[in-house]
């Protein structure tokens, strides 16, 4: 019998207040969609072990405020984040383009080389309140271009479109940045 390997994963959630980051994390946490919610207060924490390939994944899943006063705390928190889920609202247009903002107050927490490492995933969140979701695609391709990607490589740079109300595409962005993280974890290890 071959034994699972255990990987641990630290996940970032970064994007404004109010695009859904805490509804998103909930929402794979297997716990009900609020419709009232109260920004967090610096940095929320929760974790969730999956299973991937014969591989047990625990994240530790990071979920920062959205608000400017908590700066400070988020830089301490993002250290050493192995994941980034950048969510922004598809109703709401300027916070897919601060998505640079929160990209670059990453790389500056993070380090310039260990970011390089770094999976990061764009998700347009809030589908359910817009008739054509897909209308922030060609400008979240436009961005996702700037910021590094899971890897270099083209199908490695992901946007996904979902809903934290109705659940839509919330399973799939976490099972894909699982496989990304687990096969990238396993093929290091292998390397070493």
């Amino acid at each position: 019998m071959v034994s699972e390997a255990k990987i641990s994963i630290k996940l970032a959630l970064l994007g404004d207040a109010g695009v859904g980051k805490t509804s998103l994390r909930r929402r794979w946490m297997g716990e009900s969609f609020k419709e009232s919610h109260l920004p967090t207060i610096g940095v929320d924490f929760s974790v969730r072990i999956v299973h991937e390939e014969n591989t047990e994944v625990e994240f530790q899943i990071w979920d920062m405020s959205g608000q400017d006063l908590f700066r400070p705390v988020r830089e301490r928190f993002l250290a050493n984040s192995q994941a980034i889920l950048y969510v922004y609202d598809v109703t709401n247009p300027l916070s897919l383009e601060r998505l640079r903002y929160w990209n670059q107050e990453a790389r500056v927490a993070i380090g310039g080389d260990r970011y390089q490492n770094v999976c990061s995933l764009l998700v347009g969140n809030k589908i359910d309140l817009v008739s054509n979701s897909k209308e922030t695609l060609p400008r979240a391709r436009e961005i996702l271009r700037e910021l590094t990607a899971c890897g270099s490589s083209e199908e490695d740079k992901a946007i996904f479109l979902t809903s934290a109300l109705t659940g839509e595409n919330v399973e799939e962005v976490f099972t894909y940045i699982t496989k990304k993280m687990v096969k990238r974890i396993l093929l290091n290890k292998q390397e070493s």
